[in-house]
Parts: structure tokens; C-alpha cells; sequence
């Protein structure tokens, strides 16, 4: 029979190396879970589609001729490229160098940074990490895309194609100047406030709307202020232009 590669069953090369690796078709029937019958048949077919005979059986057991033996390194290299093509790859934390991207606030980076930071010096060592600023956009398309590899933060939900896990909880806090006089906060006095939310970037509207629509708040556009970090020092209005003064009065947000 003429050799073709289309037609040929790749669970006969899985015999074949496990016979001229073990030399005999009862240990090979164990390493591949199969029956001794099993692969004798199936080194049969081989040896009929190659038209070869492959091995020759002696005192010792199966030894391997010219053709097998040509054939041995290509086969075993082969297996090796389709087992690591379709099976996950193993992370080694003790050996691996990986470098791992999170994206997270600095709230959270605060709390977690560096619990995190003595777990991997003793147990990846050689692992590096990166924090990259969080936002609320599209923040599932940056782990599709392979940018980060986990976000941390608060989240209404998560798509189900992600693993998640729960970390820790906290109270919201707002923080107003003296002067106010607020009361109890509710979600309506809330929504009746401006909110101010200082920006590590260029562009963080989307954290801010997301904090405002998990609780239930309608948007407005005078709701809230943005200002950088390099911009800090500022005046916002005739009311409240003295936010440089210390802030004095805390009350917790409504969950």
C-alpha cells in the first residue's frame, strides 16, 4: 500500500513511538492505555501502509530497523508540536519568567501591591508584574486582545467567557469640605451633587460613568468636575472655590 499522509491515523504514530521507545508491546500498551492486541493491529497497518516492516522481534524484544529508525526523531518532534498546539501550556511558577499586566487603581494597588509582591518572591521568583492604570472601558476587549492579563476593581458583572474571583470588599467614603452641611447621604442627594474625580490620564469619563450608573444615578453633565493630576491645584466655582482647604467632613456613599 503507498503511504499518504491524508489518510494516515495519527494514533498509528502514537504506537509506533511508544513501541521504539519501549521496546515491547507490553509495556507500550501501558504507557498508551491501550490493549496489547491494540497495538499490535495498529503497528500492522502501519507497517502495511508503510510497506515496511519496522521492527523485528529478537530475544530482547522489538528492535527497530532501518526505516523506523530513520523516522524515530521526526515522529517523537511531531507528537511533541501537536500535544503543545492543542494542550494549555503549564505555568511552572517556581521557573517561569513571564511577565504578568494588571490593570488596577492606585486604591487598590495600595491594599494588594505588596501582599501580592511577597507571594511571588517566594513562589515565582522570576516573574515580573506591571500595573497599568484601570478604566472602565472596554477593559474585557484588553484581556481578548492580550494587552492585560486581569483586572481588579469594582464591576457590575463579568462576561462569561472570563474567570473571576472575589478579593475583598470596602465602603465607598465622600469626602466634602467643612462647610457642607449633607446629612444622611442618599442616592438622591447624591445625584443632586457635583462629583469631582481626579484623572492619572488623559481620559478616565468612563470611570466616572461607570461609578454613577452602579448606583442607579441618572447622568447629568453638570454632575461632575475632571481634572488631572498634574492640574490639582484649581478653583471649581464662586460655592466651592476653596477645595484646596481641608477636607473635614466624611460620609459613606449609598451602596
Amino acid at each position: 500500500m503507498t503511504a499518504s499522509f491524508n489518510t494516515l491515523d495519527l494514533n498509528l504514530l502514537r504506537v509506533f513511538d511508544a513501541v521504539i521507545e519501549e521496546r515491547s508491546f507490553f509495556r507500550a500498551s501501558q504507557k498508551i492505555n491501550l490493549s496489547q492486541s491494540a497495538v499490535s493491529h495498529s503497528l500492522a497497518r502501519l507497517r502495511e501502509m508503510l510497506d515496511d516492516e519496522l521492527f523485528i522481534r529478537t530475544t530482547t524484544g522489538m528492535q527497530p530497523i532501518a526505516r523506523a529508525l530513520a523516522m524515530a526523531g521526526m515522529v517523537r518532534e511531531a507528537l511533541k508540536s501537536l500535544e503543545a498546539a492543542i494542550e494549555l501550556p503549564r505555568f511552572e511558577p517556581a521557573t517561569s519568567s513571564r511577565k504578568f499586566t494588571i490593570a488596577a487603581n492606585d486604591f487598590t494597588t495600595m491594599v494588594l501591591a505588596s501582599r501580592l509582591l511577597n507571594v511571588l518572591r517566594t513562589e515565582a521568583p522570576y516573574v515580573d508584574l506591571a500595573i497599568k492604570p484601570v478604566t472602565r472601558i472596554d477593559l474585557a476587549e484588553q484581556i481578548d486582545l492580550g494587552r492585560i492579563d486581569a483586572a481588579i476593581g469594582t464591576f457590575g458583572g463579568t462576561p462569561t467567557r472570563f474567570k473571576s474571583d472575589f478579593l475583598f470588599d470596602y465602603d465607598d467614603v465622600l469626602i466634602t469640605h467643612a462647610s457642607q452641611r449633607l446629612g444622611v447621604v442618599t442616592t438622591e442627594t447624591l445625584s443632586k451633587i457635583p462629583i469631582i474625580v481626579v484623572s492619572f490620564a488623559d481620559e478616565q469619563e468612563g470611570t466616572l460613568e461607570g461609578f454613577i450608573s452602579e448606583r442607579g444615578l441618572a447622568r447629568r453633565s453638570e454632575m461632575f468636575g475632571l481634572i488631572r493630576k498634574r492640574d490639582f491645584r484649581f478653583e471649581a466655582d464662586a460655592e466651592n472655590r476653596n477645595l484646596s482647604a481641608p477636607f473635614s467632613r466624611v460620609s459613606r456613599f449609598p451602596g
